[in-house]
């Protein structure tokens, strides 16, 4: 059986009068073992972040939405890129093993919130980043 090679996963809503609150599931830190960078950002309406892929490194996004999104990726053997849409107010976690291009567009009126986990850091001088675009 072929490994998978995304895996998106719907969080576990606790709200309150304060606001809304998620938290990541314990087997999502298995995917990762050790986290060596965390970087947040915001998708602004229109906009489009990744198309990329990273050669060595897994990575898992927290996205928090309250709005339309798409996220697109592109198995390694693929074709053709696969798109996943979202709407309302939600949050995910997305898990992504290396060698997989992924993008996520933004295509509501508000911000979306990313956190993005790495079991490498980014190294600038010697990136492992390729750009191909799905989105």
């Amino acid at each position: 059986m072929a490994k998978k090679t995304i895996k998106i996963e719907q969080l576990e809503e606790h709200s309150d009068d304060r606001g809304v609150s998620f938290s990541l599931p314990l087997q999502t830190f298995d995917f990762m073992k050790k986290i060596k960078e965390i970087h947040m950002a915001t998708i602004l309406p229109g906009a489009v972040r990744g198309n990329h892929l990273h050669e060595k490194r897994k990575e898992f996004m927290m996205v928090l939405y309250t709005d339309a999104w798409i996220f697109g990726y592109q198995e390694k053997k693929a074709e053709q890129p696969t798109f996943k849409h979202f709407e309302g107010e939600s949050g995910i976690v997305i898990k992504i093993e290396p060698g997989i291009a992924h993008a996520l567009k933004n295509t509501g009126n508000k911000p979306l919130i990313l956190a993005c986990f790495s079991n490498l850091p980014n190294d600038l001088k010697n990136s492992d980043i390729i750009r191909k675009i799905v989105l």
